[in-house]
C-alpha cells in the first residue's frame, strides 16, 4: 500500500465531515494532497475566483502512513531537499465525497480509514481509487470505493508571498473573532452576494449587499446593503491604524468559510470551556488583489483564497501581481510507456498456439464477476487497530454433518460448530470477504 490514514476520534470525524461538506459547495471536484506531514483537502471554483483549502496534519489522524518507495510517478511530486514535503495529488468526485461523509454520526462510528494504492504496478482492480472503511460501534464494517484522477501537483504561492509582505510591512492583517463575524453574516440574507471591507483611518466596517439591476426601466434585483462598523482597537490584531483601503469580493465561499470554521471548534483543547475564543486572519493589498484568510484549529489549518474585485485605478507597483492567479487541475496523464511496465506478467493469458506445444497449461487470467467482492473488494480492509484486518490463517474446516434436506441442515452432531464469518473472536469482518 501507499497511504493510510484511520480517524477514530468522534470530534474529528466531525470536523472531517463538515470540511468535506463545505469544500463541495465550491466546486464539483475535490483534489487530495498526501504528504508526510499532513493531507490537505482543497476545491477551486469553476470560475477560478475562490480557492479553498483544508489541511488535516498527521496528529490529527490515529494512524498515518505514507510510502513513497516505488510510488506511481503520475500525481507524484518529489522534494530534493526534504522528502516529507513529497507529495501525490489526485482529484475525486465532490458528490461520491458528499454521499460518504454529509451527517455521519460521529457519536456512532468506531472509526473511519482511508486508503490509496498508488505504487508502482499495482492491480487493475486498485488502480485509481480510494478504499473508505468505516466500522460502526454496532460492529458493522461499510467499505466504498470512490474513483480518482491523478493531477499534477501545483500549490498556490499566494499565502506564501503575502505573509513574507506581512513580515516586509507590505501587505495589511486583522483577526477577529469567529463568532463576532458569523453573528453578523446570520443577519444577511442568503440572497446577498457581495461583501465589503472598508478600513477608514481608526474605524473599520463590513458591508454586505446586492446591487440594483434594471433591464428596460423594469427592476430585477433590489438594492440592499447591511453594515456593522467598529474600532480598529476592538480588532484582536491588526496594522490598519492610520490607512485607508477597501475591498470587494464575492459572500457565498466567503460564507461558506465562516460557517465550516466555527462549525469545526477548537480542536486542540478536550474542554470547550478552557479552549480560547475561536478566530480567523486575513491577508490583503488592494482592490484587485486576492484576499487570504485563514483559521487556525490545533491539527486543522482552513484557509480561502479569493479574489477581490478591481478599483479601476493604477496600483502601485507590486513585483509578484502576475502570480496571483488561480489554476485549476490539470489531469497527469500516464504516458504509454509506463502503462506496459505496469501489466503483471502473471495476470497475461496464453494463447491457442502457446498451449498446443504440449508443455504444461498454465492457468489464464479470467475475472469473475459473480465474485466482486472477493476479487476486488476482499484484502481492502486496512485497520487493524480494532481486529478488522484479515489473518492470514488457513479457515478452518467445517464439521461433516449428515443433511437431510438439499436446503436445510437439521444435524444435531455433537462436533463444535463453526463460527459465522462474523463471529470469530468477537471482532468485526465484513460480511463481503
Amino acid at each position: 500500500m501507499s497511504f493510510v490514514a484511520a480517524i477514530d476520534s468522534s470530534k474529528n470525524i466531525s470536523s472531517w465531515s463538515r470540511a468535506v461538506n463545505a469544500l463541495a459547495q465550491i466546486s464539483d471536484q475535490i483534489k487530495i494532497t498526501i504528504s508526510g506531514l499532513a493531507l490537505t483537502l482543497s476545491a477551486i471554483n469553476p470560475s477560478r475566483t475562490s480557492s479553498g483549502e483544508i489541511s488535516f496534519e498527521r496528529s490529527f489522524f490515529r494512524e498515518f502512513s505514507f510510502d513513497t518507495a516505488n510510488i506511481s510517478p503520475v500525481g507524484f511530486k518529489i522534494d530534493e531537499y526534504d522528502h516529507n514535503y513529497s507529495s501525490y495529488s489526485c482529484i475525486v468526485s465532490s458528490k461520491h465525497m458528499v454521499v460518504l461523509f454529509k451527517n455521519l454520526d460521529a457519536a456512532s462510528l468506531s472509526y473511519i480509514c482511508l486508503r490509496l494504492d498508488c505504487y508502482d504496478g499495482v492491480p487493475r482492480n486498485k488502480e485509481f481509487k480510494v478504499f473508505v472503511e468505516i466500522l460502526t460501534k454496532k460492529m458493522i464494517v461499510k467499505k466504498y470505493s470512490v474513483n480518482y484522477q491523478p493531477v499534477l501537483p501545483q500549490e498556490s504561492p499566494i499565502p506564501r508571498i503575502y505573509k513574507k509582505d506581512f513580515d516586509n510591512g507590505k501587505c495589511k492583517h486583522l483577526m477577529m473573532e469567529l463568532n463576532t463575524m458569523k453573528s453578523f453574516l446570520d443577519m444577511v440574507p442568503l440572497s446577498t452576494e457581495d461583501f465589503k471591507v472598508d478600513v477608514k483611518q481608526t474605524k473599520i466596517s463590513f458591508v454586505a449587499f446586492t446591487r440594483q439591476v434594471l433591464k428596460d426601466k423594469e427592476l430585477l434585483k433590489q438594492a440592499m446593503s447591511i453594515t456593522i462598523s467598529m474600532a480598529i482597537d476592538e480588532l484582536m490584531e491588526s496594522n490598519l491604524d492610520g490607512t485607508t483601503s477597501s475591498i470587494n469580493f464575492r459572500l457565498k465561499d466567503y460564507r461558506t468559510f465562516i460557517t465550516c470554521c466555527t462549525s469545526m471548534g477548537d480542536l486542540t483543547h478536550s474542554d470547550d470551556n478552557l479552549s480560547p475564543e475561536p478566530s480567523f486572519e486575513a491577508y490583503f493589498k488592494g482592490g484587485g488583489d486576492p484576499l487570504v484568510v485563514e483559521h487556525n484549529s490545533g491539527p486543522v489549518l482552513v484557509r480561502l483564497i479569493i479574489l477581490t474585485a478591481g478599483t479601476g485605478e493604477p496600483q502601485d507597483g507590486d513585483e509578484n501581481r502576475d502570480k496571483y492567479i488561480l489554476h485549476g487541475h490539470t489531469i497527469h496523464r500516464v504516458p504509454e510507456s509506463h502503462i506496459t511496465k505496469a501489466i503483471p506478467t502473471s495476470l497475461i493469458s496464453k494463447g491457442r498456439l502457446d498451449n498446443a506445444t504440449g508443455q504444461g497449461r498454465e492457468p489464464s487470467y479470467e475475472p469473475d464477476f459473480n465474485s466482486f467482492q472477493s476479487s476486488s473488494m476482499g484484502d481492502i480492509v486496512t485497520y487493524g487497530k480494532r481486529g478488522s484486518t484479515p489473518t492470514t490463517e488457513a479457515p478452518a474446516k467445517k464439521a461433516k454433518t449428515k443433511v437431510t434436506d438439499a436446503d436445510t441442515d437439521y444435524s444435531t452432531s455433537d462436533e463444535e460448530a463453526e463460527l459465522g464469518p462474523t463471529q470469530q473472536n468477537n471482532k468485526p469482518t465484513s460480511l463481503f470477504e
